[in-house]
């Protein structure tokens, strides 16, 4: 994917320099045969706007080589540097367009050839448009910064191209200033085009924090996976077109090791399918909740030390315990709550996995246990560990010293 994607920008890229190149010389051709000072300064900018494109060509040709011991994380960042190199030939260009136009002031328009002039304006303009509109797309489609930016100065070269034409035809009233303050005019919005785009390459090249929407986007997206049960932190970073997730999950305390793979892996899948703009998923796994861990218990009655019920699917009550994950054992909160009143056995399994989700529970300590509803309550990140004893205290005692044997 990020090849394709490389590829397809550099072909955006060279199609828009071939013809950018068509335009400014076409510009420029007529401003130099009709004598029309702003349409000359509207092909300069034109042609500050070839120098980007073929500067964001070479910059994505250049991240499309992939990792290598030099660089493990590939050169993505040449297309951010390439947009930073981009925006400072813009600002200089500008200003050459800013003095060429200043020089003009007070000088009389002598417009030749003027129906030259405005049909090469406003061949330009549509022609600019038109690049602008691929390359927009293309850059929104592949994320490039770089393709964004062109974007941008072709949609300037698009107004400026206009405000030319509208120059030509009131140049035939002889206004003398007119040329020159459109030339201006032209200047500024080149110069705010580059500053823009220096501005924003060197946050990136800077790790600066990324737009708060795709960082909301993706958070919900991991949690939105089973057996994650929260979020300590979350940061994003762009290498090029491209982004890098960095998050730290909480978990069970007592998921197994293999069990906490699946967790992370799921989580990473879900953020690259559904944000393909994201080419790597950094995690670290930690015990949720500042290390502590609830623990059910199917159970016969709700007073004092019941006896454990030998079906969760016909268990009348859970026991509930919050304990520390310490290794002390520690029960800080416990309490019984009701099953679901389901008088179906077969519909009082799934009613009584639902309880256990929803009141956070971890794990799951029982005796028997249908091989679906197994299945259902480990798919929801709740560890299952059988045990063979009659009574609550004995079954939490048999778990605070690690005597787990898990259910599969």
């Amino acid at each position: 994917m990020k090849e394709d994607a490389l590829k397809r920008g550099e072909r955006v890229a060279l199609y828009g320099t071939i013809f950018t190149a068509v335009l400014a010389a076409i510009k420029y051709s007529a401003g130099e045969v009709s004598g029309n000072v702003s349409l000359k300064a509207d092909a300069i900018h034109t042609s500050a706007n070839l120098l980007t494109i073929a500067a964001a060509y070479f910059g994505l040709h250049i991240a499309k080589r992939g990792e290598n011991e030099r660089f493990p994380y590939g050169y993505y960042k040449a297309e951010t540097i390439t947009t930073l190199f981009i925006s400072f030939v813009i600002i200089a260009l500008g200003a050459d367009v800013g003095y060429e136009a200043y020089t003009h002031i007070g000088g009389s328009p002598t417009l030749q050839y003027g129906y030259l002039a405005m049909g090469a304006a406003l061949f330009a303009s549509i022609g600019a448009f038109l690049i602008y509109l691929y390359e927009a797309k293309a850059g929104k489609e592949l994320n490039s910064q770089s393709l964004l930016v062109n974007a941008k100065e072709s949609l300037a070269d698009t107004v400026s191209s206009l405000v030319v034409f509208a120059s030509v035809i009131l140049s035939y009233f002889e206004i003398p200033y007119l040329p020159a303050i459109i030339g201006l005019i032209i200047a500024a919005m080149v110069i705010g085009i580059g500053i823009s785009a220096a501005k924003n390459s060197i946050l990136v090249l800077m790790d600066s924090g990324m737009d708060p929407n795709l960082l909301r986007d993706i958070r919900e997206s991991i949690y939105g996976v089973r057996g994650v049960l929260d979020i300590r932190t979350m940061k994003l970073r762009r290498s090029g077109p491209f982004v890098i997730a960095e998050a730290t999950i909480g978990i069970s305390a007592d998921l197994r090791l293999d069990d906490a793979y699946l967790i992370a892996k799921s989580a990473e899948d879900a953020v690259k399918n559904e944000f393909p703009e994201v080419i790597a998923v950094h995690l670290q796994m930690v015990p949720a909740e500042m290390g502590r861990t609830r623990v059910a218990v199917p159970v016969i009655s709700n007073e004092g030390n019941p006896e454990i019920s030998p079906n969760i699917c016909s268990a009348p009550y859970f026991y509930l315990a919050t304990m520390r994950t310490d290794g002390k054992g520690e029960i800080i909160e416990e309490g019984f709550i009701r099953s679901p009143p389901v008088k179906d056995e077969y519909l009082a399994g799934p009613a009584n996995v639902h309880i256990l989700i929803k009141n956070g529970v971890d794990v799951l300590l029982t005796g028997k246990i249908d091989e679906r509803i197994l299945e259902s309550i480990t798919e929801a990140g709740i560890s299952v560990y059988r045990t063979e004893k009659r009574t609550i205290k004995e079954a939490m005692q048999e778990y605070f010293e690690g005597k787990r044997e898990t259910m599969k």
